[in-house]
């Protein structure tokens, strides 16, 4: 006498999964500002950043990305991944990738040596950091998080 077999369907994630995917695509997604946004720090961070007839350019933000494009990558695909399964919030994978971006170009301000400062601007500071002078514009980096279509 043949044996009937059983099947059981065991839902290990999939439902909840497939649900927060759907979420996520009717959202629209989410964009991360990374920069400054009251205007002092700001007009010295683009000054910096692009350069003036006086000011070289220390493309200290473009640099900060470009670096860590691959880490950003990698991140996105393993936090998305956690989000689709239910592991993690979608808030809580967007606020640490904000997080890990501003952290980065904090260092690229902390750590810029090129070009350097005149020896009249480093002997006026006490030290020859071309980004550094009070801290003031590495305080000032702020994150944006827009959520939904931009």
């Amino acid at each position: 006498m043949a044996r009937k077999s059983k099947v059981t369907d065991k839902d290990r994630g999939y439902k909840k999964s497939m649900a927060a995917l759907d979420r996520l695509s009717k959202r629209g997604g989410f964009t991360i500002d990374v920069g400054f946004i009251d205007e002092e720090n700001a007009k010295k961070a683009a000054f910096n950043e692009f350069g003036t007839r006086d000011i070289p350019e220390r493309p200290f933000m473009r640099t900060a990305f470009d670096r860590n494009l691959k880490k950003y990558n990698a991140m996105s695909r393993k936090n998305l991944a956690a989000v689709a399964s239910g592991q993690k919030s979608l808030q809580r994978f967007e606020d640490a990738l904000g997080e890990e971006m501003k952290k980065d170009v904090i260092e690229s301000i902390q750590n810029w040596r090129t070009p350097p400062n005149t020896t009249e601007t480093a002997k006026e500071k006490g030290f020859n950091n071309p980004l550094v002078e009070t801290g003031a514009m590495q305080r000032a980096v702020v994150v944006t998080i827009k959520r939904g279509k931009p």
